[in-house]
């Protein structure tokens, strides 16, 4: 399981600390060494505590660690060089490092929660409000879309097409139909691909072609 790459700085007094953020877990993440610095202690410090919340029972392992790739600087001390390499680097979540403030520095540890939970509600709230959005804008679409049936229904009724201007409504409404409905496939994630073609003719309707053909409707309807 790799960490969310959202990261927000975790300011007090003159601490500062980057924070993994993961707002679909409802958890912020660091490193051992990340909750040493957190908490003023040394890192065999952390590392006892931690060890027996989870030989206690208190916490699962598998619940409250992941290992994410990160990079390291590790300085070659023959030559001096410094050189990047990735290592698997264990995150805590943030059950695990309150349980580890409540133990070593019980008001840094309080500060940090109230701290990540303020982080989490607001990631949340933007996630409803950006989900709100897409929920509104999708309703305006189908309205819109509802409504330029309605215009080609009527249009048909009162006048008699040609052929070629038959076949041209026929495109529009199909080609814009097909976009609406699989846009509403994908937010409701129920979207399947199917017979896929290595033809790089693809055929494309813009929101402005579709527009454009509907003004052209319209225009054709008042003459």
């Amino acid at each position: 399981m790799n960490v969310k790459k959202d990261i927000i700085i975790f300011k007090d007094d003159t601490l500062e600390i980057e924070v993994n953020i993961s707002p679909s877990e409802d958890t912020v993440w660091l490193t051992q060494e990340q909750i040493s610095t957190l908490f003023n202690k040394n890192k065999s410090t952390i590392s006892r505590h931690i060890k027996n919340i989870f030989d206690s029972g208190e916490l699962n392992k598998n619940e409250s660690v992941v290992k994410n790739a990160t990079e390291l600087s590790i300085t070659d001390y023959r030559t001096g060089e410094i050189q990047n390499a990735k290592r698997e680097i264990e995150y805590y979540n943030l059950d695990v490092i309150i349980s580890v403030g409540y133990r070593v520095n019980s008001i840094r540890g309080i500060a940090f929660r109230k701290w990540a939970n303020n982080i989490l509600k607001e990631y949340m709230y933007k996630g409803f409000v950006v989900d709100q959005e897409r929920l509104i804008s999708n309703d305006k679409n189908y309205k819109s879309f509802a409504t330029t049936v309605k215009l080609i229904s009527d249009l048909v009724d009162r006048k008699k097409l040609s052929a070629d201007e038959s076949i041209g409504l026929l495109k529009v409404i199909s080609k814009y139909a097909y976009a609406m409905d699989t846009l509403d496939k994908y937010d409701h994630q129920t979207l399947t691909i199917t017979n896929i073609t290595n033809d790089d003719k693809h055929i494309k309707l813009e929101y402005e072609e579709a527009i454009k053909e509907i003004k052209k409707m319209q225009d054709y309807g008042k003459s």
